[in-house]
């Protein structure tokens, strides 16, 4: 259920958002998991051939979370914060997808769906101006089946911002050993410039 001109929100973009923000204070190892799981309200488009279904629906989204926070509390305690980053890279899912066209965000309770559109910039002429505008929408949510799902999994611009948020979390974790393989890169290039003076 796409609204008029609007585009589904990236698939890469669903995981590398949480990856970088979870990385900053989480092993990356747990937040590659969490942002992983980030990705799952998209099955919905594979098992019942609808996107934007009850699986885009916070209130679903949260009580299964919840239910599932409270067997992994009983079952394996010590992966309760991982069950709780995974709740919020679902919800960030959810939420992103709220910027990008009609989403049924607190369906069962209210049958229409919400779209918030934010758009701006900052423009410069003779003089600098900055112009925002937000507008909230609703329509009656239909989860209607697709004959054929036209989505990016990413485009070009998707595509170099995931990889901005998704390297600065691997030249963060060997920040280390860049600094040394650089180091060995310029002393090994000053050599072999001064040896051919």
């Amino acid at each position: 259920m796409l609204g008029k001109g609007k585009v589904l929100s990236e698939l890469l973009l669903h995981f590398a958002i949480p990856f970088a923000a979870f990385s900053y204070f989480r092993r990356p190892r747990k937040a590659f998991v969490a942002s992983f799981i980030a990705l799952l309200p998209d099955a919905d488009a594979l098992l019942v051939g609808v996107h934007r279904s009850a699986s885009h629906s916070f209130v679903v989204v949260l009580a299964l979370c919840g239910i599932t926070l409270l067997l992994i509390r009983v079952v394996r305690p010590r992966l309760l914060g991982l069950g709780l980053l995974a709740t919020l890279g679902l919800s960030s899912h959810l939420l992103l997808d709220l910027f990008t066209t009609y989403t049924p965000t607190f369906w069962p309770l209210v049958s229409w769906s919400l779209f918030i559109s934010l758009d701006g910039g900052v423009y410069v002429s003779e003089s600098v101006n900055l112009k925002v505008s937000l507008s909230v929408s609703t329509m009656t949510t239909a989860f209607t089946p697709f004959t054929v799902l036209d989505a990016p999994v990413f485009t070009s611009e998707g595509f170099a911002v995931s990889l901005i948020l998704i390297g600065s979390v691997f030249a963060n974790m060997y920040s280390d050993e860049l600094r040394g393989l650089f180091g060995r890169v310029v002393r090994r290039a000053t050599s072999v410039s001064q040896g051919s003076k």
